[in-house]
This record gives C-alpha cells, structure tokens and sequence, in this order.
C-alpha cells in the first residue's frame, strides 16, 4: 500500500476542518429543534456534538500525518478513545484485516 505524500495529507486535513465548521453552523438551529422535542430530542441533538469531536480527531490525525507523525503515535493522541480503538484495529499497512469496523453511537464523550 503506498503511502499519501503530506500536501495530499494536508490538504484533506483542511477539507474536514472546513466540514466541521459547515456542520458547527448548524448547532443552534438543531438545538432549537431538539429543544422542542424534549429530552428525547436533546439525546439526539448531542449526536451533533459527537460528529463534530470525530471532525475535530480526524483533522488532527491527518495534520499530524502530514507533519511526519507516525501513524500508530498519531492514532494513539487522538482525544477520542473509541476513535483511537477503531483506527488503531486496521492500520493502513496491514492489507489483512478490515478497514473499518461500525460501532453503535451509545455514550458520546461530551467536553
């Protein structure tokens, strides 16, 4: 598997920077929303906030790539420990195992 040369790295790094700021626009008009809908509504609101902690990881992980970082220190420093679990299950080089495995949003980390 060939690896990404870092401008390729960097500039996929500021595209999801540039996602999440999209999405962050949106929060008060979900939470307007949510708010409406009660409690139930708020639970799902917060998986806004979940989408936009997983941005937040996966520019940092491609900024550190870009950087030099290797993959496997560039894994295990995203503040996101499910999402430091999944990636580090596959790394890129390991043509084998699977690429990526779904997991259920339950308990998002909120911070």
């Amino acid at each position: 598997m060939s690896t990404l040369p870092a401008p390729i790295l960097a500039k996929l790094a500021h595209e999801v920077a540039a996602i999440r700021a999209e999405a962050a626009s949106l929060e008060a008009l979900v939470c307007a929303g949510a708010a409406s809908l009660g409690p139930e509504g708020m639970v799902e609101a917060q998986k806004l906030d979940h989408i936009l902690q997983s941005l937040d990881g996966l520019t940092a992980l491609l900024t550190g790539l870009s950087e030099g970082t290797p993959y496997g220190q560039a894994v295990a420093s995203l503040p996101l420990a499910h999402m430091a679990d999944r990636l580090a299950e596959a790394p890129p080089t390991d043509p084998d195992r699977p690429t990526h495995r779904t997991t259920k949003l339950v308990d998002p980390e909120l911070f």
